[in-house]
């Protein structure tokens, strides 16, 4: 994947002129160059994209005629509306981390702009006022009501839920990017794909640009001086995608409301591991629409080859979503209209043949009666019920780069496959540099707002590399220091090749250098070819991620565009390439009525008892834990992503935070967080009822699924939303 990361977008009356931005890797001074064999021009009245290819002797005058330009970072996509199309643009987006060298932005701000401004313009006032209320719904009006701009997302920005890459995309979980080879994009969490859909359909893939909604949080933490990035990345399914009432169960098709699937991820030492599981609605035919009292009636469809059929189809998608034995956790109550939807779920589960290699084990633990009185420790008991589960589920581990520590990941007979380089530990990626020398046991700095990180260069190692070839380290620095005295060196330089242009390169043979004390052009090349990374790409490296400690001044020196700062095989087919250690080979997936509250408690748990033994595993534990007692700065981090998470999900779903927090957070519950709970639920009822319906209709906008010219829609602007007011909802 290699999306355009900076967009020049020029407007005339007639066209679009979309002018990408790339590295310019001559040029230090100006980071970004134009990049004449990708412009795209697009005619407003037909709408029709189409490549332009410009002589040379005519770029100078190509901007010529157009009236405006704008600077923007992607393209969300293309949605139509009662007046025709807009373009929806991205105006601002936010760093939020980098993971196997690849940066993760979440959307900030982005833009509406018309196709044809004059269609918009002559509308009748009545029509006018519907198509402004529907970029309302997913983009909030600014204040210059006459500006045919409209900036301030509701349903794609406000709810700060969309995450996007430009190297990495992240529709695809970890182990798929690298097992399944995932080249497209999983259209479970592939959000705005329809957006996308003419941009993909005019084969311009460089344009399109996947989002997913959900949770996203990193932080770097410490343990033992060891220093690791730890994350959870939640992907909300847009496959049946709504809000509480309004969607509840399977559709025919196998997709269930609510769906989601978790990873939880470490990065250490190049070695990357993560955790999976999905939680989603119970899989039959059902709904339970608002109706103003407290819990509606649960129905079911009454056919029951119907339900047959969107059982069945939506344990074969999951199956061959996520290979191997699923377990499915269903956490409702053992009374009630609960009851009565588990006992369904449990008879279709009993007569259903699923394959021999993909079969599902259904475990019903009432979670309000198990874990009544505050009695949690019952959670305990289920994970210890599991012990089998997890053993054979494992988890997936890949190594993306030369580990320092060569027991940061060991195979059961005990062989390393890592290979040392120094007794230092490597930082964890995340754009923040960690001195371990200087950091104390179970120390950490969250992470989820990071500064940028410089991509550099390790070569390749040879056997005998050590032995002919030597360094004086403090050389390197002091010669950095010398040249560029705002920067400081954070990696200890062991190898380094000639880079000049009498390398040898027709038998791959590097030519090796000794640095003298008195070789100081040497050096300060050297030092300055590590800090911009300027390096001839016929040379075979791999690619090390590396931190350095820039000053904000120097974010525009060091591009985050470079390909260099990726970890894209597109970019740099030469990188180290990624190895396969481990996959994981089952799934859990967990539910309850909501698949909010506590389904969210339960899959903490999975993943904390999934985590200790993988902490143990890539060597930051010394011995194998039971609890993160011992190190509680971590246990706290681990906590509060995991509420925040469950708030996340419950807020997209539901409409307010999760119920529980509080125990999910401190591990216990107080008399604030059940009052918390209270007004939660209160909230819940009032907008379930009350505001859910339009933003059920803003959400099938964004996705295609709204149809504008239907009576139905007609009537919903006719209603005025008075009790939404009265309430501030």
């Amino acid at each position: 994947m290699n999306s355009f990361e900076e967009i020049e977008l020029y407007e005339n009356n007639k066209r679009f002129l979309l002018v990408p931005r790339v590295v310019d890797e001559n040029d230090g001074i100006y980071p970004t160059k134009t990049e004449y064999d990708s412009i795209v021009l697009v005619d407003r009245q037909s709408g029709e994209f189409s490549s332009l290819l410009v002589p040379e002797n005519q770029r100078s005058t190509l901007f010529t005629n157009m009236k405006t330009m704008t600077r923007i970072f992607g393209i969300v996509g293309i949605v139509n509306l009662l007046s025709g199309s807009f373009l929806i643009v991205i105006l601002d987006r936010e760093f939020v981390f980098k993971v196997k060298g690849n940066e993760v932005f979440q959307l900030k701000k982005i833009q509406f702009i018309p196709f044809v401004p004059s269609a918009f313009r002559n509308q009748e006032e009545s029509v006018k006022e519907r198509e402004i209320a529907y970029i309302e719904m997913m983009n909030k009006v600014s204040s210059n009501s006459n500006s045919l701009h409209f900036n301030h997302s509701k349903v794609l920005v406000e709810e700060e839920s969309f995450y996007f890459s430009y190297t990495c995309n992240l529709t695809v979980n970890f182990q798929d990017q690298l097992v399944k080879k995932a080249q497209g994009s999983n259209r479970h969490f592939f959000w705005n794909r329809h957006l996308s859909a003419r941009l993909m359909t005019s084969n311009l893939p460089r344009y399109v640009l996947p989002m997913v909604r959900g949770y996203l949080e990193v932080a770097d933490c410490t343990i033992h001086d060891k220093t690791f990035m730890f994350g959870i990345i939640s992907r909300t399914s847009c496959r049946r995608a709504g809000t509480r009432y309004n969607c509840r169960g399977a559709d025919l098709k196998g997709n269930v409301a609510n769906f989601v699937e978790t990873e939880h991820f470490i990065e250490y030492d190049g070695v990357f591991t993560s955790f999976r599981q999905i939680r989603g609605s119970i899989p039959l035919v059902w709904t339970q629409y608002a109706n103003l009292k407290y819990t509606p009636e649960i129905k079911f469809l009454t056919d029951k080859q119907k339900q047959k059929q969107a059982f069945e189809l939506h344990f074969s998608d999951v199956a061959s979503s996520y290979p191997g034995p699923i377990t499915a956790l269903n956490l409702c109550k053992k009374k009630g209209q609960e009851k009565r939807l588990s006992d369904v779920y449990e008879t279709f589960w009993k007569n259903t043949k699923f394959p021999t290699n993909a079969g599902v084990k259904y475990i019903h633990f009432d979670f309000h009666s198990e874990c009544k009185n505050l009695n949690f420790e019952k959670l305990f008991e289920l994970m210890n019920d599991l012990d089998d589960n997890f053993h054979s589920f494992k988890y997936f581990v890949e190594r993306f780069g030369l580990s320092k520590d060569p027991e940061t990941w060991q195979v059961q007979t005990g062989k390393t496959l890592t290979r040392s380089l120094s007794s230092t530990t490597l930082s964890a990626q995340t754009g923040r540099v960690v001195d371990n020398a200087k950091t104390s046991n179970n120390t950490l700095s969250l992470t989820h707002r990071v500064s940028k990180s410089v991509s550099m260069f390790d070569i390749q190692n040879s056997s005998n590399q050590d032995q002919n070839f030597s360094l004086n380290v403090n050389k390197i620095n002091q010669a950095a220091s010398n040249n560029f005295p705002e920067r400081k060196m954070e990696r200890t330089i062991t190898n380094v090749f000639d880079l000049s242009d009498e390398t040898n390169q027709d038998n791959n043979n590097f030519h090796m250098v000794n640095f003298e004390e008195n070789d100081s052009k040497t050096m300060q090349k050297i030092a300055k070819e590590f800090y911009i990374t300027d390096i001839d790409d016929n040379i075979r490296m791999k690619n090390i991620n590396t931190n350095l400690n820039l000053p904000a001044t120097s974010e525009a020196i060091f591009s985050p565009l470079s390909p260099r700062m990726t970890n894209d095989a597109s970019l740099d087919p030469d990188r180290f390439e990624e190895i396969l250690l481990q996959e994981q080979k089952g799934t859990f997936r967990v539910n309850c009525i909501d698949c909010c509250d506590r389904t969210n408690v339960v899959e903490t748990y999975l993943s904390r008892r999934v985590l200790l033994e993988q902490l143990y595993a890539i060597n930051i534990f010394y011995k194998k834990e039971n609890s993160f007692l011992a190190y509680p700065r971590f246990e706290s981090v681990f906590n509060n992503f995991w509420a925040s998470n469950g708030d996340k999900v419950s807020l997209l779903y539901a409409g307010t935070q999760a119920l529980m927090g509080d125990y999910t957070r401190t591990g216990q519950r107080s008399v604030q967080g059940l009052l918390n709970d209270g007004v939660n639920s209160a909230k819940r009822y009032l907008k379930n009822n009350f505001t859910d319906q339009q933003r059920q209709r803003g959400i099938n906008l964004v996705l295609g699924l709204l149809d504008l010219q239907s009576e139905a829609e007609v009537q919903a602007f006719q209603t005025k939303d008075i009790v939404s007011e009265l309430f501030l909802l």
